[in-house]
């Protein structure tokens, strides 16, 4: 386990107990939609800490329609570097077997320990599928569950699942409605397929990579003929040259206790 993540999840200074946010997913690629949810839950829920988790084997989606891992966690790496509030983790991509979410949050409840609560962010759409996870509703037992939804009322699906809840649990699922960001990985994928920009859909960096990389172009279109045996390449040099701060490539987390960027921006760097 990687030093950098286990500080970040250190307790925070003033004794208080931290409250954690969880993001996971496939992030192919981590667009702004991920980033707005993200600080978003952490803003209207007070968190100290976002913590971006890519899946390492996705265990709903077919392995060779996901890109390689590394250039995935790369990308959440370069997408968060610029939020102090914000961490990404190799936890899932360094663990064997498919990607369990349930385990993720049992794992980082144990290191965060007993007195911090951890909230797991995700979408309505995926909400709804819940009884089908791993776990089922047990996840609801292993943290809060922030539901980023549209403004207005919940969509029928989104109702009849909270309605199904036992009270206990239903008190558990907490609702953050945010402007409606017309925005998928898949669309960003075709885009980039089709030579389209996707310029101000994702961070720049993240754009930048995809290029440089010749992520998501059909297989001979340049680059992206030899994208495996750079990812491979990645792989055996380790993470270097991944921003400092923004994930466990650079081994300590920039907005962790005593770090430079948490002492000026407050927050997360006082806990």
């Amino acid at each position: 386990m990687a030093r950098g993540l286990e500080e970040w999840l250190a307790p925070r200074r003033d004794g208080r107990p931290l409250q954690l946010g969880v993001l996971g997913g496939t992030f192919d690629p981590i667009h702004i939609g991920h980033l707005v949810a993200a600080e978003a839950a952490r803003t209207h829920f007070r968190l100290d800490r976002v913590l971006f988790v890519p899946a390492g084997r996705p265990p709903h989606k077919d392995p060779a329609a996901v890109s390689d891992a590394e250039h995935r966690y790369r990308m959440t790496v370069l997408a968060t570097a610029g939020n102090p509030y914000f961490y990404t983790t190799r936890l899932e991509l360094d663990r064997e077997g498919p990607s369990y979410t349930i385990d993720t949050l049992r794992q980082l409840s144990a290191m965060a320990g007993p007195e911090a609560t951890v909230y797991f962010i995700a979408g309505a759409d995926s909400v709804v599928t819940l009884p089908s996870w791993r776990g089922g509703l047990g996840l609801l037992d292993a943290c809060q569950l922030i539901v980023v939804t549209r403004p207005g009322l919940p969509g029928e699906a989104l109702q009849r699942f909270l309605d199904s809840l036992p009270a206990a649990r239903r008190a558990r699922v907490h609702l953050l409605p945010i402007p409606e960001i017309g925005i998928s990985s898949t669309d960003l994928r075709e885009r980039v397929a089709a030579g389209r920009s996707i310029r101000y859909l994702v961070p720049a960096a993240v754009e930048d990579y995809v290029h440089k990389y010749g992520l998501y172009r059909p297989r001979g279109a340049g680059a992206g003929s030899e994208r495996a045996g750079e990812a491979a390449a990645l792989r055996r040099a380790g993470t270097s040259g991944a921003p400092e701060g923004a994930g466990e490539a650079a081994g300590a987390p920039g907005a962790g206790p005593g770090s430079a960027a948490g002492a000026a921006g407050g927050g997360a760097g006082r806990a």
